[in-house]
């Protein structure tokens, strides 16, 4: 059903817009509760790469890591807790990150992944990976008078868009689309500090790509 809906959202967003040019889509607003939320298309291609799995195994890679790698970059510190997988393609984890200023987001959310075959979804093979925030954690509790809540739904879709103009050269193309909310902190935050927290929200995605295109182009 994810695998599904993931692959009909991107048909959606990418009505009227040329895919084979590389694309980005970014709004921001507000709501009327103060929260901070963020919706972004992106279009990228990945030419010259050996495979549709190539693709698909950095990615995981880079998503499992991009919190870690953008809290490294920022200087913060940030603490995982792993749940494992649930039934080999679904992953559930908590991560609470601590920035210079000492403002905590938390973000627990879980992601499904899938690689199908040109049969299963259509006439070519597809990555498929989602992304979605867990709204209510009996065990780990949100703690909105401490932390900044993160919420995140992520689709990312994965398919080989070779012909024959790209010269043999074997083109995966990632369609992403990704709605971030920021909740408004419960506690009290100076306009800077939360107008910076509004600015890190999205900057993993650029830390993602940066590791896949580092992965996928590395020279032996």
């Amino acid at each position: 059903m994810a695998a599904r809906n993931s692959i009909r959202l991107m048909h959606c967003a990418s009505q009227g817009i040329n895919s084979e040019q590389p694309t980005l889509s970014d709004e921001r607003f507000e709501t009327a509760n103060g929260d901070t939320c963020c919706l972004i298309f992106q279009t990228i291609h990945f030419p010259g790469v050996q495979s549709l799995q190539q693709v698909y195994n950095s990615l995981l890679f880079s998503l499992d890591n991009a919190e870690i790698s953008l809290s490294e970059r920022l200087g913060n510190v940030t603490v995982r807790d792993d749940y494992g997988d649930i039934d080999g393609n679904t992953f559930h984890a908590r991560i609470v990150s601590t920035n210079d200023d000492g403002v905590a987001t938390e973000l627990n959310c879980i992601m499904m992944s899938q690689l199908l075959g040109g049969g299963a979804c259509g006439e070519h093979p597809r990555g498929i990976i989602t992304i979605d925030s867990v709204d209510r954690d009996d065990l780990y509790p949100y703690k909105p008078k401490e932390r900044i809540r993160k919420d995140v739904f992520a689709a990312f879709v994965l398919a080989d868009d070779s012909t024959p103009t790209t010269q043999g050269k074997t083109v995966i193309t990632l369609r992403r689309a990704v709605y971030i909310k920021l909740h408004c902190p419960e506690f009290e935050l100076s306009e800077s500090v939360w107008q910076e927290q509004q600015f890190e929200t999205t900057r993993w995605g650029d830390v993602l790509i940066k590791s896949m295109r580092s992965i996928l182009y590395a020279t032996p």
